[in-house]
């Protein structure tokens, strides 16, 4: 896979992350540490660009690749950040490594996040393919968790399937956000970031990718086989 890298802060442009819902299926409060959020400030104006974030290693986070647009376009656009903990830790992006031909890039933060205040998300690999069928998983961005969801796997990307009424929870700025298998006790494993329209990247298929990037760092993403997950 060809990859383009983009040096310095490059961050968040529009984001969209599905369509609204009744109350009685609203998040459930609480979203876990490693889910965070974008905040591009747009130099010489008030206006604010938010998107979502998953943190994978103490310096690195993800999220959907359109959310860095803004700043790809205007590289000196206004700073770019990334906030954990309800907006009590902020970070600055330094660095995003865009996939291309795929809706992810990898983030590198200024410096650590702590591992004890800020756990970070297993990644899993291989990813969910047809023959899985339906995947039972949790959704997380901005507008919260959303649990007991269902989708389907392609092996490179992954669909979330709508309630019977038409819709998916979700909201603007939830782009970048996380889709995931919760384990009780134990790290949450990610498979997809979400793109918007109930469609998202598996991260499977990026695993040496990111690696590589991360590992030249001294951190690394701890990696969940699915056999472990399902």
């Amino acid at each position: 896979m060809r990859l383009s890298i983009l040096g310095l802060v490059m961050l968040i442009g529009s984001a969209g992350g599905g369509l609204s819902v009744p109350l009685a299926e609203a998040a459930v409060a609480g979203k876990p540490a490693y889910a965070g959020r974008f905040r591009q400030h747009h130099r010489g104006s008030q206006k604010i660009g938010q998107g979502s974030v998953v943190l994978v290693a103490p310096s690195w986070a993800l999220t959907a690749g359109h959310v860095v647009s803004f700043k790809i376009k205007n590289p000196n656009g206004g700073k770019s950040e990334v906030l954990f903990q309800g907006g009590k830790l902020v970070r600055t992006v330094k660095e995003i490594h865009k996939a291309r031909g795929v809706d992810v890039a990898l983030l590198k933060l200024d410096r650590p996040v702590g591992k004890k205040s800020v756990p970070s998300a297993a990644c899993m690999a291989p990813g969910f393919t047809k023959r899985d069928g339906r995947v039972k998983f949790t959704s997380v961005a901005q507008s919260g968790i959303h649990r007991n969801r269902f989708g389907k796997g392609s092996g490179a990307s992954f669909s979330h399937t709508a309630d019977k009424g038409g819709k998916r929870p979700g909201k603007a700025g939830d782009s970048g956000g996380a889709w995931v298998i919760e384990r009780q006790g134990k790290q949450d494993v990610l498979f997809a970031i979400i793109h918007g329209g109930g469609k998202g990247p598996q991260v499977a298929p990026l695993r040496g990718w990111m690696d590589k990037k991360i590992k030249a760092t001294g951190q690394q993403v701890t990696w969940i086989a699915k056999a472990q997950v399902k």
